[in-house]
């Protein structure tokens, strides 16, 4: 009685594994029983967040399918053909689930060097066949730009339980195919026959250059640059000015911070949106609805869009705030139109001799 032999196949990120189909028709005349699984298409953002629940998704995915698979044809021995993400998650498989393989197949492998071969080489039948192309740089690039990945199927691994066959001038993806397939992975499944392939070679040296540095580090460092940045201009205040808002309801000695960069623009819009959360300015207008004044009562008319308009021939008053209002002033903020008010009874035109 023949043996009933399941071949499973598990496929990388960013596809929808459309080499399934031909290996699964090549195998199947070959005599295996073939489940192809799916974890559904992972985008390579996805596989690039160092985050372990997603991963996880994947690998329970793939093991229920592989129950499932098992449960329809039970089978007497089960093999398995994976590839790129794929083989990390057979890794993991091998790592915790009890299950005898009897071949295992990685192509394009992003399973780090360190993965303990040793402690589940009683889950499958040695060797396991690592498959690598001298031209395949995506798992180098994927070690070198996020977290618990590795390489072995860029530069191969040097195991006891491990053979490394090496494929000349092979890309990512050039083993799934169905003549490949035919020549070296049927006469290992049926037989553990290994067919000598190529010699070792270098990935091209613009690949390996950009993958000696962890580029992973990268991110956290542009990161951390960013938030000192933020910290720096934006969230310390470089500028701080004390305004009384009595004149329209509000607090009497508010202390306003605006970073080191401020313009007297910034602190015009600042106070002005103030003012209209207690009490309503019809229009923006400096000078005319609301003036500023300093601790001793003089109005600072020379401020505000108006004046540089007039005067200087802007759209907005961009001065820096430090060159015309010292810091820790004590301002007041008044109503041109409110007689109640001594200091604002009159407001004063607009007169450029005054700059």
């Amino acid at each position: 009685m023949t043996e009933k032999h399941l071949v499973v196949l598990v496929h990388g990120i960013n596809t929808f594994a459309d080499w399934m189909p031909g290996l699964k028709k090549t195998l199947e005349a070959e005599g295996f029983e073939v489940a192809a699984t799916s974890y559904g298409r992972m985008r390579v953002s996805e596989f690039l967040l160092p985050i372990r629940r997603i991963r996880e998704r994947a690998v329970k995915r793939v093991v229920a399918e592989i129950r499932t698979a098992i449960d329809l044809h039970d089978p007497d021995m089960i093999s398995v053909i994976t590839h790129s993400f794929g083989t990390y998650v057979v890794a993991q498989i091998l790592k915790n689930e009890p299950r005898h393989w009897h071949r295992v197949i990685f192509c394009g492998s992003v399973v780090r060097d360190d993965f303990p071969f040793g402690d589940v080489v009683d889950r499958f039948d040695f060797p396991l066949i690592n498959e690598v192309g001298t031209r395949d740089f995506w798992p180098a690039l994927a070690e070198s730009v996020t977290w618990g990945f590795g390489a072995i199927g860029s530069h191969g691994l040097n195991h006891p339980a491990v053979t490394t066959r090496w494929h000349a001038g092979f890309r990512h993806g050039d083993f799934l195919t169905t003549d490949f397939c035919r020549d070296y992975w049927v006469p290992f499944l049926r037989d553990g026959l290994i067919k000598e392939a190529g010699q070792p070679g270098k990935l091209p040296w613009p690949i390996r250059f950009a993958t000696i540095l962890p580029l992973r580090w990268f991110y956290p460092l542009v990161a951390v640059a960013i938030a000192l940045l933020v910290w720096h201009w934006y969230l310390i205040p470089g500028y701080a000015v004390n305004v009384n808002l009595r004149s329209f309801g509000g607090n009497p000695r508010l202390t306003v911070g605006l970073n080191r960069n401020a313009t007297v623009q910034d602190l015009l819009n600042t106070v002005y949106n103030l003012i209209n959360s207690t009490d309503r300015v019809h229009e923006f207008k400096y000078g005319e609805e609301w003036i500023l004044a300093d601790e001793n009562g003089h109005l600072l008319p020379h401020l505000g869009t108006s004046f540089v308009m007039r005067c200087r021939g802007r759209n907005t008053d961009d001065r820096p705030l430090k060159d015309v209002i010292p810091a820790a002033s004590n301002l007041s903020a008044l109503s041109c139109n409110r007689a109640t008010h001594a200091l604002a009874a009159d407001c004063p035109a607009l007169t450029c001799s005054s700059d």
